[in-house]
């Protein structure tokens, strides 16, 4: 116990501060959550049969209509199904255009 004798719990002692690791808590500080009306920049990669665009955000598929592939856009969620991960969003606005 000598070693721990500045703190004044040696079992609540905060053992990601002491690795070797690093912090694996300071990975998902500053990421969002997937939530109903939050925003992303997401870079649409793909077109679903119905002519909607595709990204990927965070292990969901999100759905984007009146979004082009190879088109990068802000977009703002309306709707998500965590039990699928699917998302649905629409375009706030459109950043890069896609190339040609």
């Amino acid at each position: 116990m000598t070693r721990y004798k500045k703190y004044k719990d040696p079992y609540k002692i905060d053992f990601n501060r002491l690795s070797i690791y690093g912090n694996l808590r300071s990975r998902d500080k500053g990421r969002k959550e997937l939530e109903v009306g939050s925003e992303f920049t997401v870079k649409v990669t793909d077109m679903d049969m119905e002519g909607r665009g595709v990204a990927n955000l965070r292990g969901f598929t999100v759905v984007i209509p009146r979004a082009v592939p190879g088109e990068k856009v802000t977009i703002r969620v309306t709707k998500v199904l965590r039990s699928k991960k699917i998302a649905y969003a629409s375009v706030v606005k459109r950043i890069e255009e896609p190339k040609r």
